[in-house]
């Protein structure tokens, strides 16, 4: 049954390395060159222009790298400043437009670009699950070490005549529990 572990522990260690090779070779692919690729953002697909305006809204940013520009003219609702935020200006900047426009109502929009926000939570996504296989495989590694230590004790006490379980030893001197009971009185 121990060496069925080990094979099983094995066959685990592989796949769990298999696994974190795949996420490394993945998480690699995702650069900012990809990213960039997607710009400008108003051409892209409902689907992710769906993600970026819920990304945006939630983490205060606008665009991937250039800001609002990335959007071209269609800059979306999510990239406005609320009203308390509008007057920051280290957080809100102003898309310039026609005079008229400009000069009735500004539109406030987040200066910060979300394409740094994004690579940093996908790093630290990736830092995440990374430190799980790694405590995964350690584990395995743990396990085969000390299964394999485990077979060798019990073979080597086998070799040598001492058998721990329940097998049958047979012997020329007689039990001890006999000399207890041969024992005279005192």
């Amino acid at each position: 049954m121990l060496i069925v572990f080990l094979v099983l522990m094995c066959v685990g260690f592989l796949f769990l390395v298999r696994i974190a090779v795949v996420l490394v070779m993945m998480v690699k692919s995702i650069t900012e060159e990809q990213l960039h690729a997607l710009l400008p953002l108003d051409k892209t697909s409902m689907d992710f222009r769906s993600i970026m305006d819920g990304f945006q809204s939630s983490m205060d940013c606008c665009g991937l790298f250039n800001g609002y520009e990335d959007w071209n003219e269609n800059v979306p609702e999510s990239c406005n400043c609320p009203p308390p935020e509008e007057t920051m200006t280290d957080v809100c900047v102003v898309i310039p437009g026609n005079y008229l426009e400009a000069f009735f109502s500004q539109r406030m929009v987040y200066s910060q670009s979300c394409g740094p926000i994004l690579l940093t939570l996908l790093k630290t996504a990736f830092d995440g699950v990374m430190g799980v296989f790694f405590g995964l495989t350690t584990l395995t590694v743990l396990g085969i070490a000390i299964s394999s230590c485990l077979i060798a004790r019990i073979n080597k006490n086998r070799i040598a005549g001492v058998v721990l379980g329940p097998t049958l030893v047979f012997s020329t001197s007689p039990p001890k529990y006999n000399e207890l009971v041969n024992e005279p009185y005192h």
